[in-house]
């Protein structure tokens, strides 16, 4: 049995994308868009050599090998996202009451949803931008991550209890 088990992958970033180690946990990503990751911590390390990226993890345990694989995939994701934007497209259905949704600032605004004197508010992560065109909303940005996570802030604002789903089928949906 090994006394240590090395994991090596060289990420290299495809046509006119740059990737530059800040240090040890942060990489700034620049192609169409910008983006800098800050990467958890983990049994592993970051090297720049040329104009590629070399992490190496060391470690016998599970949870050493998957961080490597999720230090690699997070990686990966930025450098597709600075190419190509990530989306996610978001569909308002109401049954009673027409909601009226739009963008003021960093959030998502949702009016009248079931007949609401109040507001919902959703928060906008990171450099995200979300679109509203009638009942479609659409959430793009170079991070998958802040791109799911905004979109799961709009479709959590609209979560109701003390309803009967089957009845009330009002509310904000990942459209598949």
């Amino acid at each position: 049995m090994p006394k240590s088990l090395t994991l090596t992958k060289v990420i290299t970033p495809p046509e006119g994308v740059k990737v530059q180690l800040k240090d040890e946990r942060t990489v700034h990503v620049e192609g169409k868009s910008q983006l800098t990751i800050k990467l958890p911590m983990g049994n592993y390390s970051l090297e720049q050599k040329e104009s590629s990226i070399v992490v190496t993890g060391t470690g016998l345990k599970k949870e050493d090998r998957a961080m490597f694989g999720t230090v690699v995939a997070i990686i990966r994701n930025a450098l597709t996202g600075v190419i190509e934007e990530y989306e996610k497209t978001l569909v308002v259905a109401y049954s009673h009451f027409p909601m009226n949704v739009h963008v003021e600032g960093n959030r998502v605004v949702i009016e009248n949803f079931i007949g609401e004197r109040g507001k919902r508010y959703a928060n906008i992560v990171g450099d995200t931008k979300v679109e509203v065109n009638g009942d479609i909303i659409k959430v793009r940005g170079p991070d998958k991550y802040a791109v799911g996570q905004t979109a799961a802030n709009i479709v959590s604002a609209c979560k109701l209890s003390g309803y009967d789903r089957r009845v009330f089928q009002d509310g904000i949906f990942v459209k598949a």
